[in-house]
């Protein structure tokens, strides 16, 4: 059987949307069921990765959620729990389910379907607790719509649905999305794991990369900042490599308070502090703090892994 990465031929972008906005739109199929969403456009499949970015279903389940409320609601957190890994050529079906509409909470419990196969679990390694912080400037490109142009309708993105008087969903939006960049990653830079340890493993990412050669190129800076980095703070720390080697790193579970959450832009500079207090029997936990360009407390994130090592056969049982 075929596969196809949406279940909807994609909409044509909106010029006034920026690059984020498209990529995390949906479609609501009110014609199968009122709160029922997919994704309008095929999801990122970062090279070597095991499924789709997380970052991109966490921000669509948060989109999907969010149209189901009422524009003076705002969403206070969200508590995501990855149970079997996205393919970027199937599309994904979000079920939204209306727990409770009180007058000043709502819940929301959002499911993210496809047929995936199941991720194995194993807990192999072990580490020691650790509290080095690192530090980022994140934003989203371009510059993100002031006005939303309806309420994910299937079809034509410009008729139909709610109106909200402003955007903050779609910054909101964003900002889950990019709350997963060098979330989980934080354990093996505190370790001094090396993410990227040899130039081939950047060739061999790249030669399995189904994207343009745009794309490609783009992918190829990605990674060769990211082995630059890894050695940049190897340099500066004094660390000496000691040969361990990631040999898988997912995300099991991600929780996001959201604090102010309509006094910032998601396509205004953020900083974005990360450390990991704890790391062991295969497991690593990381806390992040982001904050606005003015200093306002906009979220804390909190991301548990599982962070295998490589195993040499002699030590393998």
């Amino acid at each position: 059987m075929s596969k196809h990465p949406t279940l909807i031929k994609p909409p044509k972008a909106l010029p006034h949307h920026s690059p984020i906005e498209s990529v995390l739109s949906l479609l609501r199929l009110t014609d199968i069921e009122p709160d029922l969403f997919t994704n309008a456009r095929k999801l990122w499949h970062p090279p070597g990765a095991r499924g789709i970015f997380g970052g991109a279903a966490i921000a669509q389940c948060l989109s999907a959620a969010q149209a189901t409320i009422p524009p003076e609601f705002t969403v206070h957190s969200m508590h995501c729990y990855f149970v079997l890994a996205g393919d970027s050529s199937i599309p994904i079906l979000y079920y939204v389910e209306r727990v409770r509409d009180g007058r000043s909470f709502i819940t929301r419990t959002v499911q993210a379907q496809v047929p995936f196969d199941q991720i194995r679990l194993p807990i192999t390694t072990r580490g020691e607790p650790h509290t080095k912080k690192g530090y980022a400037w994140i934003r989203a490109r371009g510059r993100i719509s002031d006005f939303p142009s309806g309420d994910f309708p299937p079809g034509d993105p410009t008729t139909g649905g709610n109106q909200h008087t402003d955007n903050h969903q779609a910054h909101l939006s964003a900002l889950a999305y990019m709350s997963d960049s060098y979330f989980i990653g934080t354990v093996a830079r505190v370790h001094g794991i090396p993410r990227i340890f040899n130039p081939r493993n950047i060739e061999r990412a790249l030669d399995a990369f189904a994207g343009s050669a745009e794309d490609k190129q783009e992918m190829r800076e990605y990674l060769e900042r990211i082995a630059a980095e890894d050695a940049k703070e190897r340099d500066l720390s004094g660390t000496v490599d000691d040969g361990r080697r990631l040999g898988m790193m997912v995300s099991l579970d991600h929780t996001i308070y959201f604090h102010n959450p309509r006094s910032f832009r998601a396509d205004e500079w953020m900083l974005a502090e990360v450390e990991s207090p704890w790391a062991g029997d295969g497991r690593g936990l990381v806390m992040q703090r982001i904050w606005s360009k003015d200093g306002i407390l906009i979220a804390t994130c909190i991301q548990e892994g599982l962070v295998r090592l490589n195993q040499s056969r002699e030590n393998k049982i």
